[in-house]
């Protein structure tokens, strides 16, 4: 793994390779429990974005998305908002 991106305690690793994959970090959260695989770099600084800035998908995103923001924020009230809403199929 090759750290490609960092945006305070977010960091980004691409896994190299043909078929790359990237791999979203909060560095505040254990690596188990703070970590989402992603396909897309840019999606991947999409994820830290909402994570870092608490925004609300104001329009309907995938389960996965959204679980993969919930797993690297470190904030417990924006969590409970999103699992809500995953939970709410919103």
């Amino acid at each position: 793994m090759v750290q490609v991106f960092k945006k305070n305690n977010f960091v980004i690793y691409s896994t190299g390779g043909k078929h790359s994959e990237f791999i979203v970090h909060n560095k505040r959260k254990e690596f188990a429990n703070g970590h989402t695989h992603i396909n897309n770099f840019n999606t991947a600084k999409y994820i830290i974005y909402m994570s870092s800035k608490k925004i609300i998908p104001k329009k309907k995103i995938s389960n996965y998305l959204l679980e993969s923001i919930i797993r690297v924020s470190d904030n417990k009230a924006y969590i409970k908002i999103l699992q809500e809403m995953k939970n709410n199929k919103y």
